[in-house]
């Protein structure tokens, strides 16, 4: 079944539809989610509001946006931050490790566009581990303690992987013509 029939049987208020979602879906939310939560009943909770949410929004879903499976996973990201937020375990980055010292353009949609490209790009460049604690520091807002016992590297060392990572990230916008 094609994500715009599904969307259209969602919308209609059918519980068969919830349950082909939750049959083709749950194991990826659980994947999702379990990268940011640990606690196994926090993770089970945040993977029941994904659905609940999924279904609260289900008539406001634009698969012109996105693929049902990326508002899934976007959905279910965004509850297991709220399990974070709401458990206070989650540091926020401190202003001087999030800045790059250069002013991007986020606003315009071209600008927008050009500039997630060149940061996905640079993230991706990036080598092994030093892309995954990139990525679990800024996409998952995960502390330095905990990125350094999940990837099995000394704390000192994962700090300075991230600020190897933003002078390499800085360095790329700059090249790539990023959109101040």
């Amino acid at each position: 079944m094609e994500d715009a029939q599904l969307l259209e049987l969602l919308e209609t208020d059918s519980d068969e539809a919830l349950g082909i979602v939750k049959s083709r879906y749950s194991a990826l939310v659980k994947l999702v989610v379990s990268q940011i939560v640990s606690d196994a009943e926090d993770c089970e909770e945040a993977v029941s509001d994904t659905f609940i949410k999924l279904w609260r929004t289900r008539k406001s879903i634009d698969l012109g946006l996105s693929s049902l499976k990326t508002y899934i996973c976007t959905v279910a990201r965004s509850c297991a931050l709220n399990k974070l937020r709401g458990k206070k375990v989650c540091e926020p980055i401190p202003e001087n490790e999030n800045d790059l010292g250069v002013e991007i353009d986020y606003t315009g949609e071209a600008a927008k566009s050009i500039n997630r490209r060149i940061v996905a790009e640079c993230i991706s460049a990036l080598p092994q581990p030093d892309k995954n604690i990139f990525i679990y520091r800024y996409y998952y807002n995960m502390q330095i303690k905990a990125i350094a016992e999940k990837t099995d590297t000394d704390q000192r060392r994962v700090e300075y992987i991230l600020s190897r990572g933003r002078e390499r990230l800085k360095d790329a916008l700059l090249k790539g013509g990023v959109i101040l």
